[in-house]
């Protein structure tokens, strides 16, 4: 059976001339992207196996030099029964398989010339990295849940937080985008440490604080306002205070306590999936009357018997 030849390289998707330091941004990079437990990649699990088995071998100066070195002239497509430009029409002798199975194991694995293998035989996993040391991928992000205002979500922010790590208290700022709702989750890529050295993500689920003067459901806010009984009854345009803003809706003539009123679009969310928001009609009279509008209060109630 012929094992197909992989261009670590290709892999990796560097030059054969790449230095350690593009090698290993390359592979962080794609170690990210292929993860099993966070990757949406199709068959990431084998690319995620294909790149560590990559950064094994050129990752180390050792291991790169031999793989270059019986890698050389071999292109795409071609497998170890296919030698490589050079070797002669008969195949490698057993001297040849020797120097290049002792350049990468060690005498110990080749038991002699026209012996074949030893007793313990020769491993291909061996030279494709799967019993040596493999980089430690990324572990899972941390999460913790914050609790954000609404305006907050309404207007986007920029926020800073206080968190542990490795045993110290760290403060990490990060952007809440406009329209986030509560139960998403926000993404710091690196925030943390982590055994591998590459940094662990953190995940921010958003929480809003409680708000007597508005409520959220879904993308939806509800807000309430009162109106004097003169504005209820001929009907008026009003102005209401709303996070930031000043908002000015009208009512019709004869509105009832309790009706609803939609403002649509000033709700939570992004483009045409913005919420509305509905703000309920309380009449109601002001918390301070003058002498001449209780005079009228109480004209009004001895007319009405």
């Amino acid at each position: 059976m012929s094992l197909a030849y992989k261009d670590y390289y290709k892999i990796l998707g560097v030059s054969r001339d790449a230095d350690a330091i593009e090698i290993k941004k390359a592979y962080r990079n794609l170690a990210r992207k292929f993860h099993p437990d966070v990757s949406k990649e199709a068959n990431a699990e084998n690319k995620f196996k294909d790149v560590n088995e990559a950064y094994e071998t050129l990752g180390d100066p050792d291991k790169r030099k031999k793989y270059d070195a019986l890698g050389s002239g071999w292109s795409d497509g071609q497998s170890f029964r296919q030698p490589p430009p050079g070797w002669n029409g008969r195949g490698a002798s057993s001297d040849s398989l020797r120097d290049i199975f002792e350049m990468f194991f060690g005498g110990e694995r080749f038991s002699g010339e026209g012996q074949g293998f030893g007793k313990r035989g020769f491993d291909m996993g061996d030279m494709f990295g799967s019993h040596g040391e493999r980089p430690v991928p990324a572990e899972k992000p941390r999460e913790e849940t914050i609790e954000i205002k609404i305006r907050d979500s309404y207007y986007g922010s920029e926020k800073m937080i206080r968190i542990t790590d490795g045993g110290k208290t760290k403060k990490i700022k990060f952007k809440i985008p406009k329209g986030i709702q509560e139960g998403e989750r926000i993404r710091i890529k690196k925030a943390l440490k982590d055994t591998s050295g590459t940094g662990a993500d953190l995940m921010l689920k958003i929480k809003f604080s409680p708000e007597k003067s508005l409520k959220v459901y879904g993308n939806d806010l509800y807000a309430s306002n009162f109106v004097m009984p003169y504005d209820a009854y001929f009907g008026a345009v009003v102005e209401m205070p709303f996070l930031d803003e000043q908002l000015r809706f009208e009512i019709k003539p004869n509105t009832k306590g309790e009706t609803k009123i939609r403002l649509k679009g000033k709700g939570l969310g992004r483009g045409s999936g913005r919420g509305n928001l509905y703000v309920t009609i309380k009449i109601g009279l002001p918390d301070v009357l003058s002498e001449k509008e209780k005079e009228l209060l109480k004209e009004w109630k001895e007319h009405r018997r």
